[in-house]
């Protein structure tokens, strides 16, 4: 395996229902796992869903209320983490402005789907189209 070292101005910034998503590393690039820079403002984040990678949030500021397996959303705060397995239902609501977290995801599809919403989708989102996309690449929405 080769090395891969990034820049934030090596990178394109993506824009995924509302929020920022900078690739750090992905499969795409070489990489055994998908690292992104995300960040949003209140009330940013995605729907209850499930697709086949786990998902980390590691927390660098503001605040995101995350929700697995059906559970009461949970604050977190910076320095915290949150982990949803692959295959469990799971959303987050960005609580503060200004709010900023690693996303970081095991191998699946997950870069592809996020460069294709950047492509295909503005905000306001058209829910038809993220479900159709989201589909497209094994995401499930639920509630």
């Amino acid at each position: 395996m080769t090395a891969i070292f990034t820049a934030p101005e090596g990178t394109d910034t993506l824009t995924v229902i509302g929020e920022s998503m900078r690739p750090m590393l992905t499969t795409e690039m070489g990489a055994s796992i998908n690292i992104f820079d995300t960040e949003g403002d209140e009330g940013m984040g995605p729907p209850p869903h499930a697709h086949d990678w786990s998902e980390t949030y590691v927390m660098l500021a503001g605040e995101l209320d995350v929700s697995i397996d059906g559970g009461e959303p949970q604050r977190l705060m910076p320095g915290m983490a949150a982990h949803a397995p692959a295959g469990t239902l799971h959303s987050y609501r960005i609580a503060a402005d200004g709010t900023r977290f690693l996303t970081i995801l095991t191998e699946g599809s997950a870069p592809e789907f996020y460069r294709q919403m950047d492509a295909e989708v503005s905000m306001p989102p058209d829910l038809a189209d993220v479900v159709r996309i989201g589909t497209s690449h094994g995401i499930r929405f639920g509630s």
